[in-house]
């Protein structure tokens, strides 16, 4: 399975060099596999209901936001025609 350095850490597995405290995001590993790398490390505290939930509502956003960036393309061409 392929691994994501964490974005928290940089792969450090702590947030500082000075008093390595634990990463809360890869939980000191500094890297994470790719639903660890979206949910973080406590995903094996979740149940497969839970994470099916979040995976369509950040697909969700995702697709939202894609919708969003059409509609004001395709406003801001209409205004540009008038």
């Amino acid at each position: 399975m392929k691994r994501y350095i964490c974005d928290v850490c940089n792969g450090l597995g702590a947030l500082n060099n000075e008093n390595y405290d634990e990463c809360p995001k890869c939980k000191g590993f500094g890297h994470l596999n790719w639903l660890e790398n979206i949910f973080g490390k406590d995903i094996s505290k979740m149940t497969s209901k839970e994470i099916l939930k979040e995976i369509l509502y950040k697909e969700s956003i995702q697709v939202s936001n894609e919708i969003d960036k059409h509609i004001v393309k395709t406003l801001l061409k209409k205004e540009k025609k008038k």
